[in-house]
């Protein structure tokens, strides 16, 4: 939390809290998988975090899906957060039970093998944390 300070009409100082504002990030992606894999990563430019991850496809898929940090740390700290064999499906959701933080430099990687004839259109809900000076 910051503090900004201004004068009011009658020249008295006064001081304001200022709290970390939260900008909403929507990425999107989209990947014929017979084609290839659909790999996508978004760095982090400050601190935010991970509301969600939707993924619809435009057939039926089998593919598997994968949700990873990839820490500013270095590789012994990289975590999945979410990985599962998809059977026959069209859409697939992740929204973890609480908002997941990222620090300025983390990497968010979703990833889904290649296979079949289906495309797959990924939307990622994101967050990062901005602070204004008035």
């Amino acid at each position: 939390m910051s503090k900004y300070k201004w004068y009011n009409n009658l020249g008295i100082k006064k001081e304001k809290d200022v709290r970390d504002q939260k900008i909403k990030i929507t990425e999107t992606a989209t990947q014929a998988l017979g084609a290839g894999a659909l790999a996508y990563s978004y760095t982090f430019l400050r601190d935010g975090y991970l509301d969600g991850v939707e993924i619809h496809f435009s057939g039926a898929c089998s593919q598997t899906v994968s949700v990873t940090r990839d820490s500013v740390d270095g590789a012994n700290y990289d975590t999945v957060l979410k990985s599962e064999a998809l059977s026959v499906v069209t859409d697939f959701t992740y929204f973890p039970s609480r908002k997941r933080y990222f620090r300025k430099g983390d990497i968010i990687k979703i990833g889904i093998t290649s296979g079949g004839s289906t495309t797959a259109y990924l939307t990622a809900l994101l967050e990062e944390e901005h602070t204004w000076v008035k």
